[in-house]
């Protein structure tokens, strides 16, 4: 049997450019079937804030969408797709079918350039070996990135026994002993780069090196 009250459906649509800067007003589409007039409450779910808005809609007979609009802003840094939700709830006179959707606005803006240079690479023994991750561009969210030590290529290897034992456990879960090269201790540095960051410096402070002239070196991954 027909039904005899409007039935609305909420839809999702994927917006593939989130443009520069400026605000852009989208509408997600919601479809209405069946007959009759009926009222909705529309909520609107802010995607920074986790906030809500809400307004009632009523569902004139013959119509078959209701748009809802709702603004997302635009920008020139890399960051996350942002969703833009929207729920509906039925008042009176009406079904609600699929009742949540919205719309996704994908990031646009290039992945910034992220190198890893030695700012100290050659030090005494209990001086700090330093190395500066950097990004060419800033960034709209926090990144983390893992920055492993793999096998020496040239000269002899740091050893386990070369740095901090307590910095190695905190880096990699692994202990010192038995000895063996640092590589073999399956260390990796996690970097945290902050929103809106440009340069940034990660530092490791050796203990007892035994060969402070010898070269080490880091792979950012």
């Amino acid at each position: 049997m027909a039904t005899s009250v409007p039935c609305d459906d909420v839809g999702r649509t994927i917006v593939c450019q989130e443009g520069d800067l400026g605000t852009r007003t989208y509408r997600i589409p919601v479809e209405v079937s069946g007959h009759g007039s009926g009222q909705v409450r529309v909520f609107v779910l802010a995607p920074d804030s986790g906030r809500t808005e809400n307004r009632l809609v009523t569902v004139r007979p013959g119509s078959d969408t209701v748009d809802v609009p709702v603004e997302a802003m635009g920008d020139t840094l890399y960051g996350d797709d942002v969703e833009h939700d929207i729920a509906v709830k039925a008042v009176r006179g009406a079904v609600v079918g699929t009742y949540r959707g919205g719309i996704t606005v994908e990031n646009d803006d290039p992945e910034p350039v992220i190198t890893l240079s030695p700012v100290t690479d050659r030090v005494t023994e209990g001086e700090t070996l330093t190395w500066r991750l950097s990004v060419d561009a800033p960034m709209a969210v926090d990144d983390w990135q893992s920055v492993r030590v793999p096998p020496a290529t040239e000269g002899a290897e740091l050893s386990t026994k070369d740095v901090d034992p307590q910095w190695l456990k905190d880096s990699s879960g692994d202990v010192s002993d038995p000895e063996r090269p640092l590589s073999d201790a399956h260390l990796w540095v996690s970097v945290h780069i902050p929103a809106g960051s440009t340069p940034w410096t990660s530092s490791c402070r050796p203990c007892g090196t035994r060969w402070p002239s010898r070269p080490s070196r880091c792979v950012s991954h």
